[in-house]
């Protein structure tokens, strides 16, 4: 990208005063209407109300950090396209939210017949490396810096909203969720891949299970350390329970919510969507088994530990799993807002 690309200015708005009269001047944004200016670094817009906001995550590399390659993008991309044809989207416009360094905006733009794709993060050096590994051989990509919560573009400019495990990082999500529904053209979709309560609740529940077991048998397979662990994670899952609206201590934290299906609906009603739909992911060949082992090999219980509890799983999936195996909501979902 270079500072002679040509903004879409005709799909911006100004984030301060909300006009739609956001003109091109050489290599800087003007809103006539109120004065402000708005720098365009590398071909990135920076749209920010407050410029001095930024993120931690820039702190780490973030895709070394996440495990992020391009099997991993092929995979999300594969995911995608399930719910994308699940839910009979509109390949028009698209704009991804929370873009960080690309892991769905590749996808976007090379596997699925959008017309364009739109990639907003509050990160410039995330935007920059996304556009370096997106390319140009895709759908076009246009990408802006600005913050989430003052999305900086026309009413009725986009067909499609998605973010892919980034609504859990806003403190007001509601807000974004009420926004969106202004963003999209009749007949649009918001989609966001995130942390779901009822399924979360599930990993919780046999992680503690293990963990009663244990202080109850004295069996000698965790430890300490590993009872502690299970705490910590259950405590992190249940974190709504204990620190609820506290925005101090939400501001504070970076995965902030989990978000329970019925909630989200009551959002989506007051935010004027037709409905909201909740798709899960496809459950593995192990059944619940790999969701609490995968939770709890993050939170650093050896392998082989375990493995002497898979019976807790292995029990659900044999009671519950068969018989209700449609009813199963798994720990990261999909929420599907119609317009």
């Amino acid at each position: 990208m270079s500072l002679a690309v040509r903004i879409d200015v005709e799909r911006l708005c100004c984030p301060r005063c909300g006009s739609e009269t956001l003109q091109q001047a050489g290599d800087e944004l003007a809103c006539p209407a109120c004065d402000a200016r708005y720098g365009i670094d590398r071909g990135v817009p920076q749209l920010l109300k407050d410029p001095a906001l930024f993120t931690h995550l820039e702190n780490i590399d973030y895709d070394a950090h996440h495990n992020i390659d391009e099997a991993r993008r092929e995979k999300v991309a594969r995911d995608w396209q399930k719910v994308f044809e699940r839910h009979g989207v509109v390949y028009g416009d698209v704009l991804e939210i929370g873009s960080g360094t690309g892991q769905l905006t590749w996808g976007l733009s090379h596997r699925f017949p959008f017309r364009s794709v739109h990639a907003c993060d509050i990160s410039t050096r995330f935007l920059l490396q996304a556009d370096s590994l997106v390319g140009t051989d895709g759908a076009p990509v246009s990408y802006y810096a600005c913050d989430a919560n003052f999305l900086p573009f026309r009413h009725g400019s986009f067909d499609l909203v998605v973010g892919h495990s980034v609504l859990h990082h806003f403190i007001d999500y509601r807000k974004i969720i009420h926004d969106i529904a202004g963003l999209l053209r009749p007949g649009g979709m918001a989609i966001f891949y995130e942390p779901v309560l009822q399924g979360k609740i599930l990993v919780a529940f046999m992680a503690d299970l293990m963990r009663r077991i244990e202080n109850n048998t004295k069996w000698g397979v965790l430890d300490d350390k590993d009872i502690a662990r299970i705490e910590h994670m259950k405590r992190h899952i249940m974190k709504d329970k204990w620190i609820g609206h506290d925005r101090e201590r939400l501001e504070k934290i970076e995965d902030k919510y989990v978000f329970d299906i019925n909630a989200m609906r009551e959002l989506a009603r007051e935010a004027g969507y037709a409905a909201m739909e909740h798709s899960n992911l496809d459950m593995p060949k192990q059944g619940y088994r790999w969701f609490v082992n995968q939770h709890l090999l993050m939170e650093g219980v050896a392998p082989e530990k375990l493995q002497k509890y898979v019976f807790v799983m292995n029990t659900f999936m044999e009671t519950v799993g068969e018989m209700i195996p449609g009813d199963i909501v798994t720990p990261m979902g999909y929420f599907v807002f119609r317009k």
